[in-house]
This record gives structure tokens, C-alpha cells and sequence, in this order.
């Protein structure tokens, strides 16, 4: 799900190079939507370390228990902090670093 039309063939395009385009849903997001729809097992979000850490309850409640959370478009020095964010909800840590950038891998808890 993705609030961005612009994303959207490109994740497509991205899993196809990948040969998961068969195991995956995208989907057009509406930008103000609060509530979950059926909850997820995969979540990446792509975004700025402020966004992500506002969006923390409601990316939260989209995981199933025991689901991934991916968190990228982090720099180094914000990664501790997103981090923290999600750690009620996560057990999450730094996967990758490249560049200055941060990738933020989670599982969520049961």
C-alpha cells in the first residue's frame, strides 16, 4: 500500500526484477486513512525519520504479530531514535547501513 501513484509501478517493477511479483499486493493507499485494513505481514515504509516516528501506532497496528517491519530513508544519526519509537512494538534493529543511510529491520512482538 502506497500513498504515492508514483510508487506504485515501480514497486511492481522492483518485484518483478526480484521474481516476487507473483507473492505480492500493491495497492493505492488513501493518504488520510487511520485505520487498518486486514493486517500485514510484510510493512515496509520508505519515508523520513519524522514521519516514521509519527506513524509509529498506525504502522504498529498493520503488522500481524510476529510480522516484519522494514523502515528505510533513515541517516545514521536519526536511527537510534526511530528505533526507540518502535520498540514498544518491535524487536528491531539496524539491518544495514550504507552511504550515511540506515535500514531498520523489526519483528513484532506477539
Amino acid at each position: 500500500m502506497d500513498t504515492d501513484p508514483q510508487a506504485l509501478p515501480a514497486t511492481l517493477e522492483n518485484a518483478r526484477r526480484n521474481g516476487v511479483a507473483q507473492r505480492i499486493t500493491v495497492r493505492a493507499a488513501e493518504a488520510d486513512a487511520r485505520e487498518p485494513d486486514a493486517p500485514v505481514d510484510i510493512l515496509l515504509a520508505n519515508i523520513l525519520a519524522e514521519p516514521l516516528e509519527a506513524l509509529a501506532p498506525d504502522l504498529a497496528k498493520r503488522v500481524v504479530p510476529g510480522g516484519a517491519i522494514v523502515l528505510s530513508g533513515l541517516l545514521a544519526a536519526q536511527a537510534d531514535q526511530v528505533a526507540a519509537r518502535y520498540a514498544a512494538w518491535f524487536d528491531i534493529a539496524t539491518a544495514a547501513t550504507r552511504e550515511g543511510w540506515v535500514r531498520l529491520d523489526g519483528i513484532r512482538h506477539s
